[in-house]
């Protein structure tokens, strides 16, 4: 009772004071920020951008080659009649395979629907006949993603030798068009990939031993539907980068995948993260200031029980990255959003290798 009556004086007085001064007389004070980060701090200038890294040069605009306005594109082939995927928006230019800069290998990165398993059937890359040169076979790959929108591991391949190649494209020409779809089927192999994860649908040319060999892709104008996702990425001198570094328009190429998804019957569990992509590395210890440990704070809405933590441990592939235990921890909070070393509730050891 005495607290309540305590407020309620405060407020009346409160009140009181304000019925004697008008408002506009009171003066605005200059507003604080609060500065979460301080970008004066020297560890700033230290952190280590974490994936492959990118070429620095772009590539010039007079390097683009624009197909004609007369294309002909047949409808792809649905073998499946689930679900159809693209990134692209439209038929704009086509992109020589090995082009004026010696690449030979391009991709397109694919997202499975969110709370769906996804089973990837086929993938339909849209080829240009014109520019072809000599009898060069295709090679279609499938990866999974490296994490930072690259392609990771290569799961599977189709090939096409240059005599079906050249007798695919004879048959496109013969009924008028100049545009043909080659699919690659992988649904023998039944690759699910579940609830938005990832994966990359590229190709290449196999020669045909003359050293000159061509074939020729599809892109869109770099402006379409998904610009700024940077689905299409090419393998320049060594590297992958995005179309959007390598040419500074996000063009992506012409390729259909069909996918079969149902949903997926979730039960009470779920994963809980923060992050929203992968950038940066942290060593530990740190080279120049010694940290030793990370934490990442975990709220949770209503009672929950812990199952299991999973962290993302990455080798710059630098000869740097040791070969130690790594401690997995678990903290109470210390109520001010920082671990309580007092309050520690479990650890779990990673053994070194």
């Amino acid at each position: 009772m005495l607290k309540r009556l305590l407020i309620a004086v405060f407020v009346l007085g409160l009140v009181t004071a304000l019925c004697g001064t008008a408002i506009a007389d009171i003066g605005k004070g200059a507003l604080n920020p609060v500065q979460k980060i301080d970008p004066t701090n020297p560890r700033l200038d230290q952190l280590q951008k974490a994936g492959p890294t990118q070429p620095a040069t772009k590539k010039p605009a007079s390097a683009l080659q624009a197909v004609p306005g007369d294309l002909t594109v047949p409808a792809p082939p649905l073998d499946y009649f689930c679900d159809v995927e693209s990134y692209y928006g439209g038929m704009v230019y086509f992109w020589t395979i090995p082009d004026a800069y010696g690449d030979d290998l391009f991709n397109t990165r694919f997202s499975s629907m969110a709370g769906y398993d996804c089973t990837l059937k086929v993938g339909h890359v849209a080829m240009y006949i014109t520019p072809t040169v000599g009898t060069p076979g295709l090679k279609i790959y499938l990866w999974d993603d490296d994490g930072f929108g690259f392609p990771g591991n290569k799961l599977d391949s189709v090939e096409y030798t240059g005599a079906e190649v050249a007798t695919i494209f004879a048959d496109a020409v013969a009924g008028g068009f100049n545009v043909v779809w080659m699919s690659a089927d992988f649904s023998a192999s039944e690759y699910v990939f579940s609830d938005g994860a990832e994966y990359h649908i590229g190709w290449t040319t196999v020669d045909d031993g003359s050293g000159t060999a061509t074939l020729a892709c599809l892109s869109d104008d770099g402006e379409g539907p998904f610009a700024g996702e940077e689905r299409s990425s090419e393998n320049w001198a060594g590297a992958w980068g995005s179309m959007l570094n390598d040419w500074g328009f996000d063009y992506s190429f012409v390729i259909q995948v069909e996918r079969c998804c149902s949903e997926i019957p979730f039960s009470d569990c779920s994963w809980v993260s923060s992050y929203q992509n992968i950038s940066y590395f942290w060593k530990a210890p740190h080279p120049t200031w010694g940290d030793v440990a990370y934490s990442q704070k975990f709220t949770v809405a209503a009672e929950d029980t812990l199952v299991q933590v999973d962290v993302a441990v990455y080798d710059p592939g630098d000869g740097s990255f040791g070969n130690d235990n790594i401690f997995m921890t678990i903290y109470g909070d210390d109520g001010a959003g920082l671990p309580d070393p007092a309050n520690m509730i479990d650890q779990v050891m990673v053994a070194a290798g």
